[in-house]
């Protein structure tokens, strides 16, 4: 009965860690700086949200991290610009639509609020699970 009952758990068991798999589709750790001044004046939050909302959101619904940050960064006037800012960490599959969502982002950014650039870090992940 004992080597019944340690049977039954060593199959439960096995069963458990085989059914952990790893996605093994290389994903990317995106990082996307965004300076949150316009013309001196600071980029409200409900003008911040109703861009994440119609242009971030909508390209990447399967979610990101947003985190406040305070940056510095030299413009093209050679000045020290020091802001606050947004950083959105996206994790996602690499690829033709994944490279023109994120420039569409980048570009809509820098018309709407007046800004040279956005900032964009790309890190490969070893490993992701869900």
């Amino acid at each position: 009965m004992l080597r019944f009952f340690a049977l039954i758990v060593l199959l439960l068991c096995s069963g458990l860690v085989s059914a952990q798999q790893h996605d093994t589709t290389s994903y990317y750790k995106v990082e996307l700086y965004f300076g949150l001044s316009q013309n001196g004046h600071r980029i409200s939050e409900k003008k911040w949200q109703r861009f994440v909302d119609g242009y971030i959101t909508p390209r990447f619904p399967d979610g990101m991290t947003i985190i406040d940050a305070n940056g510095q960064w030299r413009n093209k006037q050679q000045k020290i610009t020091k802001e606050r800012s947004k950083v959105v960490v996206l994790i996602c599959k690499r690829g033709a639509v994944t490279d023109s969502s994120l420039s569409v982002i980048k570009s809509n950014y820098c018309k709407l609020f007046e800004q040279e650039s956005v900032t964009e870090v790309d890190t490969q992940v070893e490993r992701v699970a869900f």
